[in-house]
């Protein structure tokens, strides 16, 4: 026998990023998106400035982003991975291709 009762179930959702680098939210004034740039990234073998194996991630707002990747000498790899998903291995498309042709 099955002995069931209703419970209510809590959900969380993302309701805001704070921009690591200017400390604005990345929220924009009634849009229910939130647009910012996740980095990740784990230090090197080695490295005498990032620890070997440690893991560092930070957000920042689209636009410093953007601003950050002009400076590049060398364009970041841009993949397609679909929304959710890392994909199976797809293909680079260039920066120009993607937010490298909003920031002309």
């Amino acid at each position: 026998m099955l002995i069931t009762k209703e419970k209510q179930a809590t959900t969380t959702v993302l309701d805001d990023v704070i921009c690591n680098r200017c400390g604005k939210s990345c929220k924009i004034d009634k849009d229910p998106n939130i647009y910012f740039a996740q980095c990740t990234t784990r230090g090197g073998c080695g490295s005498p400035r990032l620890v070997d194996g440690y893991k560092y991630t930070f957000e920042v707002c689209e636009d410093y982003f953007i601003e950050i990747a002009k400076t590049f000498t060398h364009p970041p790899t841009v993949r397609d991975t679909g929304l959710f998903g890392e994909g199976d291995n797809p293909p680079e498309i260039t920066w120009e291709e993607t937010v490298g042709k909003a920031t002309t």
